[in-house]
């Protein structure tokens, strides 16, 4: 049988806010930095004698918990990279944080510096082209011997730039235009001399959306209890569908729909609670609670 909701943009959800486009999605995985799995580590130089090491709790940030990545080296212009890459929704703002120790580090020629890209570096390779987010080095920062903390409130890197309006913001980042986006979020550090650059609780989470400022009112989803299949209607034609969790991640995303009535497969899901975001035609947006089994 099926069930009818009226819907607007408030969720009931104990893990999301009330207006849904405030909703927060973190999209970093792994931030915790407490193990490799979701990370590449590239080798972007010919020097030798740089270590990555995750879960590394020698030292840690002082406002961190538990492990962190340390990226250090004994010189010889060592310079490697720890890369993810990421889906972004363009048209969002989404906020870059994380934090920064420097650990036995000689001030001559080194550096550590956050990238977004579009593709995975190579080894040996080296990232031009690209605006530095957050960055310290030795030439234009006064001290970089003792930095611990909120790496923006740090950078002092006299290039800094980044993907929104304001240049002058260096900790959001929003991509113009409609649609998913593919990022890679690059932490790189290297040096000339001896450096333990410390990273921890990196973090790229959504702050809102610009391009939906409308609800949808009227909608059905059904059945609310799922086995295999979720059925939508709309009297507009349907856009997207995006299933999150509770914890506010997408688990699937449905693009191109270009229907009143889809059929969804969603046999993949594990059970538990999710959220429906319907996307129209008007870009307008509605939502539902249902339950996989």
């Amino acid at each position: 049988m099926k069930k009818f909701y009226s819907l607007g943009l408030i969720l009931t959800g104990l893990f999301f806010l009330s207006a849904l486009n405030t909703f927060s999605q973190e999209m970093v995985v792994g931030g915790d930095m407490e193990n490799a799995d979701s990370w590449t580590i590239v080798d972007l130089a010919a020097g030798d004698g740089h270590t990555e090491t995750f879960g590394y709790t020698d030292y840690t940030p002082t406002d961190g918990s538990g492990g962190c990545l340390s990226m250090s080296g004994a010189g010889n212009w060592g310079n490697a990279a720890v890369c993810q890459q990421i889906t972004l929704q363009r048209g969002v703002d989404y906020k870059l944080s994380m934090l920064v120790r420097t650990i036995d580090l000689v001030p001559e020629s080194t550096w550590a510096e956050v990238v977004i890209t579009d593709d995975i570096p190579a080894d040996d390779g080296y990232i031009t082209g690209f605006p530095l987010n957050m960055a310290l080095n030795s030439w234009d920062c006064i001290d970089v011997t003792e930095v611990d903390g909120d790496f923006a409130e740090n950078s002092c890197d006299a290039k800094l730039t980044n993907h929104n309006e304001d240049p002058n913001v260096i900790d959001v980042l929003n991509f113009a235009g409609e649609g998913d986006t593919t990022i890679v979020l690059v932490l790189k550090a290297g040096g000339g001399a001896a450096y333990n650059i410390l990273f921890d609780n990196v973090s790229l989470m959504t702050m809102g959306s610009s391009i939906a400022t409308k609800e949808i009112t009227n909608i059905e989803v059904y059945p609310t209890q799922l086995a295999n299949d979720l059925n939508i209607e709309l009297a507009t034609s349907i856009k997207e569908v995006r299933i999150i969790n509770l914890l506010g991640q997408t688990t699937n995303t449905f693009g191109d729909l270009n229907s009143t009535k889809v059929t969804l497969n969603v046999s993949d899901l594990n059970a538990g609670v999710y959220y429906i975001m319907v996307t129209d035609e008007n870009n307008e947006i509605g939502t539902a609670k249902v339950i996989k089994l």
